[in-house]
C-alpha cells in the first residue's frame, strides 16, 4: 500500500504542517506581544529616582502632586 495521499508524499505533508504551524504560533505570539504595554509608569520612574538619590524628598513630593 503506498503512503502518499493524492499524489503526496506523508513526509511533506507532514514537515508542511509542522511549519504552517510554527507560523500561525509565532504569529500570535508577536500579535500578543504588540498588545502589551511594556511602559513605565511615570510614578515608577519618580520612585526610582528618588531611590537612586537624583531628586531629593521635596522634588519627589512636589513631581508626585502634580501626576
Amino acid at each position: 500500500m503506498n503512503s502518499s495521499t493524492f499524489g503526496v508524499p506523508f513526509s511533506y505533508r507532514g514537515i508542511m504542517f509542522i511549519f504552517w504551524s510554527l507560523l500561525i504560533v509565532i504569529f500570535i505570539y508577536f500579535l500578543v506581544k504588540s498588545f502589551q504595554n511594556p511602559e513605565i509608569s511615570t510614578l515608577e520612574i519618580l520612585k526610582k529616582r528618588y531611590a537612586k538619590g537624583e531628586i531629593n524628598k521635596k522634588e519627589y513630593l512636589e513631581k508626585k502632586s502634580e501626576l
